[in-house]
C-alpha cells in the first residue's frame, strides 16, 4: 500500500502550561532572527543596523499575512504542499477499498469525491452516511483519511470523502465560504441518494470548522443533520494560529494588536457551537502537537451536552489509533466495531 501524502505540523502551543508540548520551534525562530541582528551588529559595528534587521524581518510578517490574501491562503490552506503519486480516478491505488471516484458538479463547482460503500458489510441499525471534511493539508488521498474511510465502510457506513475547491482534483479556490458551500452540495447529494439514512458530518482539524459551520447553516435552512463528529477540533482559525507562539507575540505588539483576528477565513466555530442542535462527539489527544487543550475543553464548556473523549496519545492525525476513540465513534454511530482499523501512525 502506497502512502505518498503526509500532513505537516501547522500550529504548536508554547504557553508553558500543562497542556503544552515541551518542544516548540518558535524559540528557535526568534533566536535565529536575533542572531541575524547580532551578526549584522558585529559586522557593521552598529547597534542601529542590527535592530533594523530584526525589525525589517519581523514587522512585515503580519502586514503581508493580513493584506496579501493570496499569500495568507497559501499559508493556511496547504493543498499545494503534497501531491499524490496516483491519479484520484484510481482510488484503489491509494489503498481505498470499495471506493468509486466521482465528480460532483453544479454550475461552476466541480468537486472530486470518493464514494465508498461496502455493500457486503452487515449492519443491524439504520445505515449511516458519513460526510468527511478533511483538514488543511493534502487531499482525500492522505493515508489516514483512506484508513478511516475503509474502517467506516467495513461497518456498513457510506462515506463521501471529497476535496474542497482548490484541493486534490477539485476545481476552484479554497476559501471558508467555498468550503462550506462545497460541503452543503455533498450533503444535498447524500440526502438525495440516501433519503432513508442518517447523515453525519465528520470533521478533522480545520475540517471541524467546516463541519460545524456547514451544520449550522443547514440548521438555519431547516435541514437536519443527525450528528457531528469532531477529531482534533479548534475554536477558530485565529485561536489555532495564536497557539503558535511567534504569531501570538506579534499579535500583541502595539502596531499589530489583533492582526490574527483579521484573517479572511476565520472558521469561528466558537461563535455558533452552543447553537448546534445535534449530537456532538469531540475527540482530542493530550499529545496533540498542533493545538492546545483549551480548544476541546472550551468547546465542551460551550456545549455541555457534547460527548468529550480525551486521550493521552494519538497526536493530531492518529486519534483513531486509540481504542477508546474508535469505541466512541462506534457508539456515536450506533454500529459495531469491525475490528478492521489499520490506521496506525507511520
Amino acid at each position: 500500500m502506497s502512502h505518498p501524502i503526509m500532513e505537516p505540523m501547522m500550529f504548536k502551543d508554547s504557553s508553558g502550561s500543562a497542556d503544552s508540548m515541551s518542544y516548540n520551534p518558535d524559540k528557535y525562530i526568534v533566536l535565529l532572527v536575533t542572531l541575524m541582528g547580532g551578526g549584522v551588529m558585529y559586522v557593521t559595528r552598529s547597534y542601529l543596523c542590527g535592530v533594523l534587521v530584526v525589525l525589517l524581518v519581523l514587522i512585515p510578517i503580519p502586514w503581508i499575512f493580513v493584506h496579501w490574501l493570496r499569500i495568507q491562503r497559501k499559508l493556511l490552506f496547504h493543498a499545494w504542499l503534497y501531491k499524490p503519486a496516483h491519479p484520484f480516478t484510481n482510488p484503489e491505488l491509494f489503498g481505498l477499498r470499495n471506493g468509486v471516484n466521482r465528480w460532483i458538479k453544479r454550475g461552476a463547482i466541480e468537486l472530486g469525491c470518493w464514494y465508498v460503500n461496502d455493500k457486503s458489510a452487515k449492519t443491524v441499525q439504520t445505515k449511516k452516511v458519513v460526510i468527511y471534511c478533511h483538514g488543511s493539508s493534502g487531499s482525500r488521498g492522505n493515508f489516514y483519511r483512506v484508513d478511516l474511510a475503509n474502517w467506516l465502510s467495513s461497518m456498513g457506513c457510506v462515506v463521501y470523502s471529497f476535496d474542497y475547491r482548490g484541493y486534490g482534483d477539485s476545481v476552484g479556490e479554497a476559501t471558508e465560504a467555498n468550503m462550506i458551500e462545497d460541503t452543503l452540495l455533498i450533503h444535498e447529494v447524500a440526502r438525495r441518494e440516501h433519503p432513508d439514512c442518517k447523515i453525519v458530518m465528520y470533521g478533522h482539524s480545520m475540517g471541524t470548522g467546516v463541519a460545524c459551520l456547514s451544520t449550522y447553516k443547514l440548521q438555519k435552512q431547516g435541514v437536519s443533520v443527525d450528528g457531528v463528529l469532531l477529531e482534533a477540533p479548534f475554536l477558530s482559525m485565529p485561536d489555532a494560529i495564536k497557539d503558535y507562539a511567534i504569531f501570538n507575540w506579534i499579535n500583541n505588539l502595539w502596531l499589530y494588536t489583533g492582526f490574527v483576528e483579521k484573517i479572511a477565513d476565520p472558521f469561528r466555530t466558537k461563535l455558533i457551537f452552543d447553537k448546534l442542535e445535534v449530537p456532538i462527539l469531540i475527540m482530542f489527544a493530550e499529545d496533540d502537537d498542533q493545538l492546545s487543550l483549551k480548544h476541546p475543553l472550551t468547546l465542551h464548556k460551550l456545549c455541555p451536552t457534547s460527548k468529550l473523549v480525551l486521550e493521552k496519545n494519538g497526536g493530531h492525525n492518529h486519534l483513531l489509533s486509540q481504542v477508546n476513540c474508535r469505541n466512541a465513534v462506534c457508539n456515536f454511530l450506533e454500529i459495531k466495531d469491525s475490528g478492521s482499523y489499520s490506521g496506525v501512525p507511520r
